[in-house]
C-alpha cells in the first residue's frame, strides 16, 4: 500500500473481455449489470495493444468454467483454476507443454487473448480497454494474416462460412487500415504503458506463486468432481448466468476468462 497505490488489490485497466462465437458469428460480451450477453455488431476496430495466452473452457467433470493466468510465451507456467462454492480453486500449475493433455482432459482450450483499445464500434466508447479472446478457427485467421497488427487499425466487418465435417461456422476477417488519421499513437502508448504496469504485477505474483510450488509434482490425477457435488451447472446455465466473476476485471486471482 502507497500513496499511488492505495490498495494491494491489482486492478486491471481492461473494462471487457469479449468472445467470438463461431457458431452465429459474433463477438460478444457479459454485461455485468443486465445480466446478459451483448452481441456486438460490425464494424469492430481496435488498435493492438499486446497478445497473450491462456487456456479456457467448459468442464462437464466440474460443471463449472476453468482457466488460467495469462502468459507471454509459452516457457511461463500456467496456473489452472476452477470454482468450487464460488471460490477459484487450483487444479495444476506447470508449463502449456507439459500440461496441456491434462488441460484438454478437462475441456478448455488453447486461447490467444488480444489486448486491445476500441477505436471504433456502435456499443462499446471509443478509448476502452478490452481483451479479445480467440480460439479454433478464429485463432488460425489471426494468425494467418499478412501484416503487422501492431501497425494501423484492426477492423472486423464480416466473416467468412467455415465447414469441417457436418460442423459450419463462420470466420471472423481481420482486416488492416494502415491510415494514421485512424491511430492515435500518444493515447495507445499510455494504454499500452498501463496495460504492462498491471501484468507485470501479475506477473510478480505468479512467480512468487511457481517458485513456492516448483518442488511439487504434476498431478497424474484430477481433483475429483466431488469439488462441485450438488451445485454442478450444465453449460447452457454457465451461459446464460456465468457467476461467479465469469470475467472479472478487478482481482487479485488469474482472470477467468
Amino acid at each position: 500500500m502507497s500513496r499511488s497505490r492505495p490498495t494491494n488489490k491489482i486492478q486491471s485497466p481492461i473494462s471487457l473481455t469479449i468472445e467470438y462465437k463461431g457458431g452465429d458469428g459474433v463477438f460478444q460480451y457479459w454485461d455485468t449489470e443486465k445480466k446478459e450477453r451483448i452481441n456486438l455488431v460490425y464494424p469492430l476496430s481496435f488498435i493492438l495493444l499486446d497478445e497473450l495466452s491462456a487456456v479456457h473452457g467448459w468442464s462437464e467433470k466440474f460443471g463449472a468454467n476453468i482457466y488460467s493466468n495469462e502468459i507471454h510465451g509459452l516457457n511461463e507456467p500456467i496456473i489452472v483454476k476452477t470454482f468450487k462454492d464460488k471460490k477459484p480453486i487450483e487444479i495444476m500449475t506447470g508449463l502449456y507443454k507439459d500440461i496441456k493433455a491434462k488441460v484438454k482432459e478437462l475441456g478448455a482450450k488453447y486461447h490467444k487473448n488480444l489486448i486491445v483499445m476500441i477505436t471504433e464500434n456502435e456499443t462499446i466508447e471509443k478509448g476502452t480497454l478490452c481483451r479479445i479472446t480467440l480460439a479454433g478457427a478464429a485463432l488460425s485467421a489471426w494468425i494467418n494474416k499478412d501484416y503487422d497488427a501492431y501497425h494501423g487499425v484492426i477492423v472486423i466487418n464480416q466473416t467468412l462460412d467455415g465447414q469441417k465435417g457436418s460442423v459450419k461456422y463462420k470466420i471472423p476477417v481481420f482486416e488492416n487500415d494502415p491510415r494514421a488519421e485512424f491511430v492515435d499513437e500518444e493515447q495507445a502508448l499510455d494504454c499500452d504503458k498501463q496495460v504492462q504496469e498491471y501484468y507485470d504485477r501479475l506477473a510478480e505474483k505468479y512467480t512468487a506463486h511457481t517458485e513456492a510450488k516448483e518442488d511439487e509434482p504434476i498431478p497424474t490425477e484430477l481433483p475429483s468432481e466431488d469439488n462441485n457435488k450438488g451445485e454442478k451447472k450444465t453449460q447452457a446455465q454457465f451461459e446464460s448466468n456465468p457467476e461467479p466473476k465469469d470475467y472479472a476485471t478487478e482481482n487479485d486471482e488469474p482472470t477467468p476468462f
